[in-house]
């Protein structure tokens, strides 16, 4: 059964859309440490200082202009969730947690899969190719439509760029920055229409 296979079935079973990329990129990961050892050193990070606030700044103005686009893209319609409002700290625990699965997912899908399947293609037509199908991807994301498509294409070349300069850990980081950024601004929009009756 190859990964496309696992994250169909992962989809059709009614998995979360931000859940399905992380466990696809679970199995693939495990997988391909299995196939290929890895030197634990070869994968650690070695970033000077500049590097760590390039990939902060990236993340975190990508996710305050995410957010405002998406604001205003909900202003009249709030996202409805059918639960009741859970705490401040469950809020954030959900963010960072939803944060970091979508951007190891996506990161791991985009980054990783995609990128080693087209390293024969010339730089411009595999930034193309990122652009196009990130952008696709994220056509129901936040934000939605066609900017929605045209800014996660944008992002996704930048963090394409990220990744084969500063190595995959970069864009993992920056990605989640983002999300989390971006999921924090949004909390504003989120109407929550469950109620509580307490006994």
């Amino acid at each position: 059964m190859s990964l496309p296979d696992v994250l169909g079935m992962l989809l059709i079973c009614g998995v979360p859309w931000i859940i399905a990329p992380c466990l696809a990129g679970a199995v693939w990961v495990i997988w391909w440490v299995r196939s290929s050892p890895v030197k634990v050193s070869a994968l650690r990070p070695r970033w000077r200082s500049g590097t760590i606030l390039l990939i902060l700044c990236c993340g975190a103005i990508s996710g305050v202009l995410a957010a405002q686009v998406s604001l205003v893209q909900y202003r009249d319609n709030p996202i409805q969730i059918d639960t009741v409002q859970p705490s401040p700290v469950a809020l954030w625990l959900g963010i960072v947690v939803l944060s970091l699965a979508n951007a190891f997912g996506e990161e791991v899908l985009w980054r990783e899969m995609l990128a080693r399947e087209i390293r024969g293609l010339r730089a411009v037509s595999a930034a193309l190719l990122m652009f196009v199908s990130f952008g696709l991807a994220h056509w129901y994301g936040l934000p939605a439509g066609l900017i929605g498509a045209v800014l996660s294409g944008v992002y996704s070349v930048a963090l394409f760029w990220l990744r084969s300069k500063h190595g995959p850990f970069a864009s993992m980081l920056a990605h989640f920055v983002t999300d989390t950024v971006l999921f924090a601004g949004m909390a504003p929009a989120l109407l929550f229409t469950g109620w509580y009756s307490g006994t």
